[in-house]
């Protein structure tokens, strides 16, 4: 119930820019969703629902922010023919930021059309704020990579996108670093932002910009 309440006044805000300046110690990112993506529409697919659309942008916020502070755990092992090895990659949360937690709100929203955009702002605690400062330093190497996933797939896509981006950007990072392909790499990444995503040809298609921990690679045993 208080989960309806809660997007219902995501709702309302459509129309309201909440009158609040932004702080340094504020994440605020912009999303955004189309409530009817596929040209031509799908005529077996439900009618566009603006609430349920919001609480998916509240849902992806969540996704990205955690990212941002807490980073992701990943698991990569590239493909190798010879060995007939397919290629693998698991992102796994460190930590969740919980529905509900209000310290995640709407700072404005507004609709263009099918398009619904939305500024969402997280309040970090001050133990947040310090991992935060943590994944910032120059220490910590920073990898960029782009990944795509059909529309068709519905809106939960988005997601393969963005995860299919980030192992692209590890794969580089990689890829600049070690000159034999690995076994396997596991380590940890966190978002430097919200991903630019976008539509094309029938594709989600998501950049993004990370900064990367690798903790261990796996060479191939030789004989």
């Amino acid at each position: 119930m208080l989960r309806l309440v809660r997007v219902m006044c995501l709702v309302v805000l459509l129309v309201v820019v909440a009158p609040v300046t932004e702080a340094h110690d504020r994440l605020l990112e912009d999303f955004w969703i189309d409530l009817a993506p596929r040209v031509p529409p799908d005529p077996f697919e439900p009618e566009p629902n603006v609430a349920r659309a919001l609480e998916f942008l509240l849902d992806e916020a969540r996704f990205i922010f955690s990212g941002m502070i807490y980073g992701l755990r990943f698991v990569f092992v590239p493909s190798d023919r010879a060995r007939d090895l397919p290629e693998t990659f698991e992102l796994s949360a460190v930590h969740d930021i919980p529905w509900g937690d209000p310290r995640l709100d709407v700072f404005s929203t507004h609709r263009d059309g099918t398009l619904v955009h939305a500024k969402l702002r997280y309040r970090p605690a001050e133990h947040e704020l310090v991992r935060l400062r943590g994944w910032s330093s120059t220490a910590v190497a920073a990898a960029n990579g782009a990944g795509s996933s059909s529309i068709h797939l519905g809106p939960e896509s988005r997601r393969l996108a963005i995860e299919n981006a980030v192992k692209n950007a590890v794969r580089e990072h990689l890829r600049t670093r070690h000159f034999n392909k690995p076994r396997e790499a596991t380590g940890l990444i966190a978002f430097e932002g919200a991903p630019r995503i976008y539509i094309d040809r029938g594709a989600y298609h998501a950049r993004i910009a990370v900064k990367i921990r690798v903790e261990n690679v796996r060479a191939y045993e030789t004989f």
